[in-house]
């Protein structure tokens, strides 16, 4: 008699994901609750609670081995679930007593502490890894064998009371500023885009990109460029924007000459963008508002130059590596006319239309959020129907809301990090540290931050990445008169980066599946197409006028222009072409006059670097120089 072990396996499989998606939805709707009604005190610890619940059963331990082994995995599964239940019903029960007992650690609270800590430590693991988890057990470990350390991070070693009270109930740790934002509106971004998604507004965005570039020399590969742009508002993840535009443009590309691991390299860089690209940026973005202390439509304007240039300097990277390699273009045939597309697709700026409006009307995120989303809602029932428009409501609301559930596991671990950087007292000796090998050169202190950054953030959420590296960090670059603003977004750059950068390079590896070319070769091809993003925040910093921080149209101008040319050099240098080959020595130049550019602010030499730019470009134009098509 066959047995029928497997079937009862995938009876169970079916339950467990039919009650996953029923606690997406509950999750989901708990989390329209504070645009509509207001915020309430208790949001962050029943937002972690079901977040902490949803990542669990969506990752069980009990699957497939020996009949104890999953007897094992089911009994750690409950502990878990029980853990994560446990914590948010008492901590919301016993709300006041959790507030006004802090700094005073009893047994009680010390246990309900361990126990959220634990459980929040498994989930990340099962969602995200090992990284954070083990970047977080390093920094406990830190915080309470300080002594060990070498003398120049040496600290006399926090009690465990104190790291528990710390990563549990201080106003930096677990329900800290990270999770509060991803609980009040992050959720509500997110739940957009999976609702966009679901209703087509992807595969129109991708159209329209092929309309826009398509024709166009290397047109699959600037279409990766302009769809990547578009879908950083539905996405805001590097991966995510890789694997679902990436799936598409990437064969485009390889089917138009350009070489596999360059079209990997592409969409890695374009994708990467996507985080810092205005007006919804990444998770990480509202985070570094609020520690920035400016409402956040005031630091999307900051970062909408930045991010500009940061496509322009791209699209020309591509345009130049696409007449390198020869590439093509896409045949008119394969492209929707801009009446076929506005149609179908009349409806999808709605929304973002009165999200950005009100945000730049001074709105709160969360007020705009809901607001858009309400906007998306009403558009879908009218376009779709009523019973599609509801089936498509409830599935974008489910994926989400289950796509959230790491992204809060990345925050939530972040603020244990964040807590042991405090209570260790590290933040001000790497503030000590840094300041003295960089002295007074701020160029210095800034490389020495951006490679510091990128170190953290590998193997890392964006979100977690600038999280850990900006509580160190920003305070450096504040110390030396950089504004909050500026400073936290030269630390949003270089976490972004930090998913193109090897030897651990998430999106370069997402990529790289989809293009069939080695993870190392992608990857290098990411950091050299993604150089324009090492660059961009040094820029801003030395030429604060591309942020329009209080400066005058004079200097948001010259600041335009000289940033423009500087990436136009390092664009040519790095690629080495123009209408042929560049010469070694030329290339060489450029990319001096380059960093020249992102290193001094003297009138006289931006002058000079003007003019050699202008004399190598005019002499590489000239109709002599044979073009390769």
């Amino acid at each position: 008699m066959p047995s029928r072990g497997p079937g009862v396996q995938s009876v169970f499989a079916i339950r467990r994901e039919q009650v996953v998606n029923l606690l997406a939805l509950i999750t989901g709707l708990v989390h329209l609750y504070a645009p509509i009604f207001g915020p309430w005190q208790q949001l962050r610890i029943v937002s972690l609670a079901l977040f902490l619940a949803l990542a669990i059963l969506m990752t069980p331990s009990a699957r497939g081995g020996k009949a104890s082994f999953r007897l094992l995995g089911t009994a750690w599964d409950a502990v878990m679930l029980a853990g994560a239940v446990g914590v948010g019903v008492y901590i919301t029960l016993n709300y006041v007593s959790f507030i006004d007992s802090t700094g005073r650690l009893t047994l009680v609270w010390a246990v309900v502490g361990i126990a959220l800590i634990v459980t929040l430590l498994e989930a990340t693991r099962r969602t995200l890894g090992w990284p954070l988890v083990i970047l977080a057990l390093m920094f406990i470990a830190y915080a309470h064998w300080g002594r060990h350390t070498p003398l120049l991070i040496a600290h006399g070693g926090a009690p465990w009371a104190d790291i528990i009270e710390f990563a549990f109930r201080d106003s930096s740790g677990i329900y800290g500023v990270a999770v509060g934002v991803m609980a009040s509106y992050v959720v509500l971004f997110i739940i957009i885009g999976a609702i966009l998604e679901r209703a087509g507004a992807a595969e129109l965005l991708l159209d329209l990109a092929k309309r826009i570039a398509g024709h166009a020399v290397a047109g699959p590969s600037k279409v990766a460029v302009v769809s990547s742009s578009m879908m950083a508002t539905i996405s805001g993840s590097a991966v995510a924007n890789v694997v679902t535009t990436g799936a598409f443009t990437i064969p485009l590309m390889k089917r138009t000459r350009m070489p596999p691991h360059i079209a990997g390299g592409i969409e890695a860089v374009a994708s990467t963008g996507g985080i810092i690209m205005p007006p919804v940026m990444g998770a990480a973005a509202f985070v570094a508002a609020q520690n920035a202390g400016v409402p956040y439509s005031q630091f999307i304007v900051a970062a909408a130059l930045p991010a500009l240039l940061y496509y322009v300097a791209l699209y020309m990277f591509v345009d130049l590596e696409g007449r390198k390699a020869g590439a093509g273009s896409l045949e008119l045939k394969e492209l929707r006319s801009f009446s076929e597309i506005g149609r179908d697709g009349w409806w999808v700026p709605i929304p973002f239309v009165i999200l950005v409006g009100m945000l730049v009307s001074g709105y709160s995120p969360g007020r705009s959020a809901g607001m858009g989303l309400l906007a998306l809602v009403l558009c879908i029932l009218v376009v779709k129907g009523p019973r599609r428009g509801l089936g498509i409501l409830v599935e974008g609301l489910i994926h989400g809301t289950r796509s959230t559930a790491a992204l809060m596991m990345a925050a939530a671990t972040a603020g244990i990090v964040i807590a042991m950087i405090y209570v260790s007292g590290l933040g001000f000796r790497f503030t000590y540290i840094v300041l003295q090998l960089g002295g007074d050169n701020l160029l210095i202190s800034l490389a020495l931050i951006g490679l510091i950054t990128i170190i953290l953030g590998m193997g890392l959420p964006i979100t977690a990445a600038y999280l850990t590296a900006a509580t160190l960090a920003a305070p450096v670059l504040i110390a030396m008169d950089v504004a909050p603003v500026t400073a936290h977004l030269f630390v949003l750059y270089y976490a972004a980066v930090s998913a193109i950068t090897p030897p651990v390079a998430l999106a370069s590896f997402a990529a790289a599946g989809i293009s069939g070319s080695g993870m190392w070769k992608t990857s290098f091809a990411s950091m050299k197409l993604g150089m324009v993003g090492y660059l961009i925040p040094f820029l801003f910093v030395d030429r604060d006028g591309l942020l329009v921080l209080g400066t005058g149209f004079w200097d948001t101008t010259y600041a335009l222009m000289t940033a423009t040319a500087g990436l136009l050099a390092l664009t040519i240098g790095v690629v080495g072409y123009l209408r042929g080959q560049i010469s070694l020595p030329e290339r060489g130049v450029l990319i001096l006059i380059a960093f020249l550019f992102a290193a001094l602010q003297i009138a006289w030499l931006d002058v000079v670097a003007l003019l050699v730019l202008a004399a190598i470009v005019t002499r590489n134009m000239l109709p002599g120089r044979a073009e390769r098509v």
